[in-house]
């Protein structure tokens, strides 16, 4: 029976996903984004933000090479600007609201970082209750100790603390 709902879901996701992602490309278009692409990394917001996010890529890259190669590589992903906190959907479409642009570069940073564990650590195909909550909290961790190695402002660094942590 799991086998069945494993390839329901994966036929489900390879056309549900799809079309939520260019209903999300035409209402962007819509209201005037901008979108800027590295690999298949691609950030969608006003010119400010997409300017922000891609000096704060550029600055990825030069912290971390390879999780810069696993954000803009592995996967296909897309980073928006949230400004109504509407939040992310793991492992693909990722949200960065005021809070985080506050922080100017550090706190884009500490969003694509996430991201790129979330890509990492996260199956292709969708996890479900104990197991998606298990892997997510690898990522939160995983972005927490990046970000605490390098120095970046512990305010920051505690945004990925995990409840019991």
């Amino acid at each position: 029976m799991s086998k069945i709902r494993f390839h329901f879901l994966r036929a489900l996701e390879g056309v549900v996903f799809p079309l939520c992602l260019l209903g999300f490309r035409v209402a962007a278009r819509g209201r005037g984004l901008n979108r800027f692409r590295v690999g298949k990394l691609s950030v969608w917001g006003d010119s400010g933000f997409v300017g922000l996010c891609k000096a704060s890529i550029e600055r990825l890259r030069t912290l971390d090479p390879e999780l810069h190669r696993t954000l803009t590589s592995q996967r296909w992903a897309w980073v928006f600007q949230d400004r109504q906190g509407t939040g992310d959907a793991p492992p693909r479409l990722f949200g960065i609201n005021p809070s985080y642009t506050a922080w100017e570069s550090d706190g884009v940073v500490a969003r694509l970082v996430y991201a790129a564990f979330c890509i990492s650590v996260l199956s292709e195909r969708r996890t479900f209750g104990e197991e998606f909550r298990s892997t997510h909290q690898r990522a939160m961790i995983n972005s927490r100790s990046w970000l605490q190695a390098r120095s970046f402002p512990e305010d920051l660094a505690s945004c990925f603390a995990v409840t019991g942590d």
